[in-house]
């Protein structure tokens, strides 16, 4: 029994210094310690929104399509000819320029978590990263962070009473080199500016499993911290910004970055400081086109090798993205990404929503990434071009197949994972000719004559020939016909059988490249030119019915009906006829009443539409007065009076000439 109650005590002791060890852990624990990974925090946070829409709308189907792009990458790991290992060796690089990244909680210094930008260095202080930073930061050989505090000191501004931005007096001293990352670059901003930029770059490398393929290098490079009540936000001045910029691009660059993500924009006078040409063909640059909502070029997101994002909002009831109403925009820009109300993470271990084309920013700049990891694991394979930045840079700008491309006001394509992940650039020819550099076109090759008779029922076929001649042909050619300036669609196909058309006039063939989307581009420069003519006067298209004009003659006074046929117009287009008599203007239509009013020879000719048949017809005219002038009545007279008949042999003659006389004559 004694054995028993020792025992007993034991455990009484045990469980008590265990409630007692929790008690303590759950009393004493940092503020704001974020006991979960990042995911669990992520997840609290949704579930505390209010609203029954998707809070993170944006990786949806219909827009970035995560779940897609997930499933696509997971194919691409489980292909044992995609090379991982090589990946894993060397990993994808974005570097995020910015004001920072965040911290969970400070370990020892302070029992709270300074939220002032002006206070949150504090010396001796130990801050440990957000979590969303776990496993995706870059590290050297030994495990340790790389990363750079370019910004030794933050210069404080506030707004006067005119509205400018006037320096305070204030300075915030940068920590560098001090070994503690969370430190360093420490995010002094109100609203998280580089906490939520990389953030957003840190969630979807875990959303899409890619912690051992893509990695972060943060850069701390703001220096002005703009105070408008209270609120302070990352700025680059104008005069300073440049060998801030500058530095963390060379670092960047020596570092092994192959993505430079820069949520900033300044205006054309300011630009320069913002120029790193030299750097454009070593990585892809990408860079936020700001938020003013007015069209003007910013920059470096104007510059031609940076790729411009603008932001879109959630789309319609179709589910079409749209820009949204306080982007910059313009055409300098290249791709709209979502950057409404894009969730990420904020200082103290949380998560928040901002909106602008900061957060859009990030998104194109893994969409980047993702490019280089499809085609460096598939070691660049197509059409044996080079994996260079060029390429990189185009494929972000020349659009997705999924994502209703010019549905945006500025006509630019919507950010979608997936495509980048599965469309066939190398299969599309205009990709082809951008990173070439090559102008797209068409050349027709037929042999053709240069005019064919009327009626005559020949073909000529068609081929089209694209230039350059090593491009491929998987788009459609459509081909058509041009005459009185109307088009007339003749078919599809790179080689067709074209029937020369049944009616006079002059053509001009030309065909197109028709892209999936049923969008034609690369119309060919020279189209093929014929004419289809009326052919010879036996061949002549003025017809007469029941009479033979060559061996008839008219009678003065008879009308006659001349008439082209219509079979041999083209119902589609409207012509002008006109006729003729010995050269005068005689009347318009397809029909034409001659009758003569002397006798004579009398040439009938015809124009379509200005186009005078090669010959007219001929007719002659009796001179004397025809034995059809005469009354009825007068040649009953003259029979009855010839023959000495009465006055009933005078009626019926009468009649019969009346019944069997005719006053007109058609010919048709």
């Amino acid at each position: 029994m004694k054995t028993k109650r020792t025992l007993t005590k034991i455990w009484t002791a045990a469980l008590v210094c265990m409630a007692v060890l929790l008690l303590f852990i759950g009393v004493f624990r940092p503020t704001g310690v974020a006991i979960a990974d990042w995911k669990d925090d992520y997840d609290t946070y949704l579930s505390a929104l209010a609203g029954g829409d998707a809070k993170d709308w944006y990786l949806g189907e219909n827009y970035l399509n995560v779940a897609g792009a997930k499933s696509v990458i997971d194919g691409f790991l489980a292909d044992e000819n995609f090379d991982k290992e090589s990946l894993k060796k060397d990993p994808i690089v974005i570097a995020v320029i910015d004001s920072g990244i965040g911290f969970a909680y400070k370990v020892e210094g302070s029992s709270g978590i300074p939220l002032d930008p002006l206070s949150v260095y504090q010396e001796g202080a130990i801050y440990k990263l957000h979590s969303v930073f776990d496993n995706v930061l870059l590290t050297d050989e030994e495990g340790n962070y790389i990363y750079k505090n370019v910004a030794d000191t933050v210069t404080v501004r506030k707004k006067n009473l005119l509205g400018n931005y006037v320096a305070t007096g204030q300075v915030i001293k940068g920590v560098t080199d001090s070994g503690n990352i969370a430190l360093d670059l420490v995010d002094n901003t109100s609203n998280d500016h580089g906490t939520h930029c990389t953030g957003i770059v840190a969630m979807l490398i875990h959303l899409l499993g890619l912690e051992d393929y893509v990695k972060i290098l943060p850069i701390k490079a703001n220096t002005v911290l703009n105070n408008n009540d209270g609120e302070y936000l990352a700025g680059y001045s104008n005069s300073t910004a440049e060998p801030y910029i500058t530095d963390a691009v060379k670092f960047a660059y020596e570092n092994g970055a192959d993505i430079v993500s820069m949520s900033m924009s300044a205006t054309e006078s300011s630009k320069e400081a913002f120029n790193f040409v030299e750097y454009s063909d070593k990585m892809v640059f990408v860079a936020a086109a700001g938020n003013t909502g007015k069209m003007e070029m910013t920059y470096p997101a104007a510059y031609e090798d940076v790729i411009g994002v603008m932001n879109y909002d959630k789309g319609t009831a179709e589910g079409l993205p749209q820009l949204h109403t306080k982007s910059t925009y313009g055409s300098w820009f290249d791709v709209a990404a979502p950057g409404v109300s894009i969730i990420s993470s904020i200082n103290a271990g949380g998560y928040g929503k901002l909106t602008g084309t900061s957060m859009s920013t990030p998104m194109v700049a893994f969409a980047s990434a993702l490019a280089q990891f499809r085609y460096r694991g598939y070691n660049n394979y197509g059409a044996n071009i080079e994996l260079t930045t060029k390429v990189v840079r185009t494929m972000l700008s020349h659009g997705n197949s999924k994502s209703a491309s010019g549905v945006l006001t500025t006509k630019v394509p919507a950010l979608c994972l997936t495509d980048i992940l599965t469309y066939n650039y190398y299969g599309d020819i205009t990709f082809i000719d951008k990173i070439m550099g090559v102008t797209e076109g068409v050349e027709i090759s037929a042999e053709s004559k240069a005019e064919y008779k009327l009626g005559q029922n020949e073909k000529i076929t068609l081929k089209g020939n694209p230039t350059p001649t090593n491009s491929r042909t998987d788009d459609e050619l459509v081909w058509w016909y041009e005459i009185g300036g109307e088009r007339v669609d003749i078919g599809k196909g790179w080689t067709i059988d074209f029937d020369v058309p049944n009616a006079v006039g002059m053509y001009q063939v030309k065909c197109a490249i028709v892209d999936k989307d049923g969008v034609e581009y690369a119309v060919c420069d020279k189209p093929l030119t014929f004419s289809v003519i009326y052919s010879t006067p036996s061949d002549t298209e003025i017809k007469y019915v029941e009479e033979d004009v060559e061996n008839k003659v008219f009678k003065v006074g008879e009308t006659y009906q001349f008439t082209l046929p219509t079979e041999n117009l083209n119902p589609n287009l409207s012509y002008t006829v006109v006729w003729y008599v010995n050269g005068v203007k005689a009347g318009e239509g397809k029909t034409f009443d001659f009758t003569p009013e002397k006798g004579g020879e009398y040439v009938v000719t015809v124009s379509v539409n200005g186009e005078m048949l090669e010959s007219g017809a001929v007719v002659n005219v009796a001179e004397s007065l025809p034995a059809s002038s005469l009354t009825p009545g007068m040649i009953a007279l003259i029979v009855c009076t010839a023959t000495g008949g009465s006055a009933v042999i005078f009626i019926i003659i009468y009649v019969l000439i009346k019944h069997f006389s005719s006053g007109k004559s058609t010919v048709a």
